[in-house]
């Protein structure tokens, strides 16, 4: 251990606590037993049935705990990336407490060295490769599967019963007949003297999904949740593996919104999270009228199968070049780790921006999207970076015109967008306002978002191919404005006009 991990281990077991209940007390039920720990200021703990009291940590020994995980995980590089900071510090707590107990209510040296050896040996055994299905609310119709990066879409009638527990037959059981052709059937026999036929029995394996899959499939069934992201996740503990398959969904998702733009898949999500109703209903009486509306809301209801297949056809480049990010990310190893995940970490964005119905919100959301692409700290830099990247990526200058015939520029248009943001999460705009400040419109925001995240992966593609290793967004961005300064001088030079 490092000297400050040795101190956070002193913090630690400094900060055990042995609480008695009074005799007049017991038993303890719930309720007392959390008015017994608040009263003596313990966070978490457990029952010492030798003591015959409650042994736990106080706030200072949660923080040194959470201190020491995350020194932990960060010295020892990927093996450290396998679970959460929350988890390993559960699991300092848990060995640091029975340490105590068992050695008369002390940490020794000895067992600092073997906290450290345990929290290594419980991560180095997180090293299974799970595969997740996750439930999404896409297009209602069937198409073939298609991958964007790690993550592969299945319609839920195509599962890939192949890699999954059971088969095919037990995943989608041939209907029971009906009762009423055995009954029918049985009528006849009996005026014939023929035997009875013997009713089917209802069983597992004649509901859809079998044994092991069918509250997945009654899930989609109740969100209208027809595909299902397919994502194998290695090196992960099971928490966080569920967890990083499905920021995975979230941002392939993300990536189909940035391919493939447009009202009819802007509400594509995850089932198990900011999916929306596919239809709602509104109601309302009045002084003089009353009345009620249905409305769909199912996304891509509007394109046919055949439209949907040749879009992703047609983006297959950029789809290919969004999922080597998202491979990065899923991965966790690449050759530009930090820009690969800075652009997982504003598709996100972006997704979550695309969901949003307050246009307040949602105009955040995506200028963070935009400021997390850059890495950006400040208003001040980012007005800055966003002006670089304009120029670098889209060779925009900060005094050129937003759009054709625009009379906005770049610089002012910017500015806009990053004073918006800041007006709306610092209060001093109304965040239920119908209308953004600054005459900001909130399609010329996305555009600029989803504009400058395509841009970004390409470009990154060209970058690793020419061998550049600096994983930061200042070089990044001066490579980007360097190859397009070279690119204008040698189009505009007299080689190039003979």
């Amino acid at each position: 251990m490092t000297p400050q991990e040795i101190a956070d281990a002193q913090i630690l077991a400094a900060a055990i606590k042995v609480v008695v209940p009074p005799a007049e007390d017991l038993p303890l039920d719930g309720d007392g037993l959390s008015r017994l720990l608040r009263t003596a200021g313990v966070v978490t703990g457990g029952i010492d049935p030798v003591r015959g009291a409650v042994v736990g940590l106080t706030v200072p020994g949660v923080q040194a705990s959470e201190a020491l995980a995350r020194s932990l995980r960060d010295r020892h590089g990927d093996l450290g990336k396998r679970a959460a900071n929350t988890t390993v510090a559960n699991l300092i707590r848990g060995y640091a407490l029975k340490a105590w107990s068992a050695h008369g209510g002390r940490l020794t040296a000895a067992d600092c060295t073997a906290l450290e050896q345990a929290v290594l040996s419980w991560l180095s055994a997180q090293g299974q490769t799970r595969r997740h299905y996750v439930p999404c609310t896409l297009f209602a119709y069937r198409i073939e599967s298609f991958p964007v990066g790690p993550v592969r879409f299945h319609h839920l009638h195509d599962m890939p019963t192949a890699s999954m527990i059971g088969t095919r037959e037990e995943f989608w059981p041939t209907p029971p007949k009906p009762v009423w052709r055995d009954r029918l059937r049985n009528a006849f026999a009996i005026l014939r003297g023929k035997d009875l036929a013997v009713p089917q029995a209802d069983t597992f394996g004649q509901v859809p999904g079998g044994f092991y899959y069918r509250d997945l499939v009654r899930l989609c069934q109740e969100r209208h949740a027809w595909w299902i992201a397919e994502v194998e996740v290695p090196g992960r503990e099971e928490a966080q593996s569920v967890v990083t398959a499905d920021f995975a969904a979230n941002i392939a998702l993300a990536a189909l919104t940035l391919a493939l733009p447009g009202d009819e898949l802007r509400t594509i999500a995850r089932a198990s999270e900011r999916a929306r109703s596919v239809w709602r209903v509104d109601v309302w009486t009045g002084t003089e009228t009353h009345g009620s509306r249905n409305s769909n809301h199912e996304p891509g209801r509007t394109l046919s199968p055949d439209v949907i297949a040749r879009g992703l056809q047609s983006q297959a480049r950029l789809l290919e070049s969004m999922g080597r990010r998202l491979e990065s990310y899923v991965a966790g190893r690449g050759a530009l780790p930090n820009l690969n995940e800075s652009w997982c970490n504003a598709a996100y964005w972006f997704h979550e921006a695309l969901l949003e119905n307050v246009e307040g919100v949602a105009v955040a959301q995506f200028e963070t999207a935009m400021e997390v692409l850059f890495s950006t700290a400040s208003t001040k830099i980012s007005t800055g970076r966003l002006m670089e990247a304009m120029a670098g990526l889209l060779g925009m200058a900060e005094g050129d015109p937003i759009a054709p015939n625009s009379p906005v520029t770049v610089k002012t248009f910017v500015s806009s967008i990053v004073t918006a943001r800041s007006r709306v999460l610092h209060g001093t705009w109304p965040t239920l306002s119908g209308e953004l400040p600054l005459s900001v419109r909130i399609s010329d925001v996305e555009t600029l978002a989803r504009t400058l995240l395509t841009a970004m992966s390409l470009t990154l593609d060209a970058y690793e191919a020419a061998g550049r290793t600096e994983d930061d967004i200042r070089d990044f961005l001066d490579w980007a404005t360097a190859q397009r300064i070279a690119a204008a001088a040698a189009s505009t030079s007299p080689s190039a006009e003979r």
